[in-house]
């Protein structure tokens, strides 16, 4: 499966084979994205390869969002499976300007 992405102003669905075989991995993002303030519901469906985020788009836009995933140290290979590893801290609830300065 190719991934896919799908982005709204208030949405951003990812679907992959990365999400679909790697569920810890895509738990502890999920995990980490429900610490950021801007982010609403997210709706991760593990069989079918997907995770949908809704999101404050007053406070977070699409594309940082992107960064955000293709950030984080446990799912590179999420969007783009060239991607290398990225220092990692967990961190408290994080502002969007944090985790873009983290990344």
């Amino acid at each position: 499966m190719n991934t896919y992405i799908h982005k709204t102003n208030q949405r951003l669905r990812v679907r992959s084979d990365f999400i679909r075989q790697n569920p810890n991995s895509v738990n502890e993002l999920i995990a980490d994205l429900e610490q950021i303030d801007a982010i609403g519901m997210i709706k991760h469906k593990r069989f079918a390869g997907s995770v949908a985020i809704n999101f404050d788009d007053k406070e977070l836009d699409c594309d940082s969002l992107l960064e955000i995933l293709e950030g984080h140290a446990g799912c590179v290979g999420m969007i783009n499976p060239h991607l290398s590893k990225m220092p990692y801290r967990k961190e408290q609830r994080l502002s969007q300007k944090e985790w873009l300065l983290w990344l």
